[in-house]
C-alpha cells in the first residue's frame, strides 16, 4: 500500500483551496470554466508564482530554477 502526499495549495492570505473552502479551481471545464481558470491564473500575485510551480510541476528543480530566473529577468 502506498500513499501520497503534498502541501495544501494556499493563496497569500493562507486561504486553502477546495470545496470546503468555496471557490475551488477545476480542472474539468464544467466545473470552472477555461477562461475563469486563466483569469484566476492571471490575477495571482507574481510573488505566489514560484510557489505554486514548486508544488504542481513536473519540471526537474534545475528547470524550475531557469524558469524562475527568466521570469524574474521579465518583470
Amino acid at each position: 500500500m502506498f500513499g501520497l502526499t503534498i502541501p495544501l495549495l494556499v493563496d497569500s492570505k493562507g486561504n486553502k483551496f477546495g470545496k470546503s473552502a468555496g471557490g475551488a479551481l477545476w480542472l474539468d471545464p464544467a466545473k470552472t470554466s477555461p477562461f475563469a481558470l486563466y483569469q484566476y491564473l492571471l490575477n495571482t500575485s507574481d510573488a505566489e508564482i514560484e510557489g505554486f510551480l514548486e508544488k504542481t510541476t513536473f519540471l526537474s528543480e534545475e528547470q524550475l530554477k531557469q524558469v524562475m530566473t527568466e521570469f524574474k529577468v521579465q518583470q
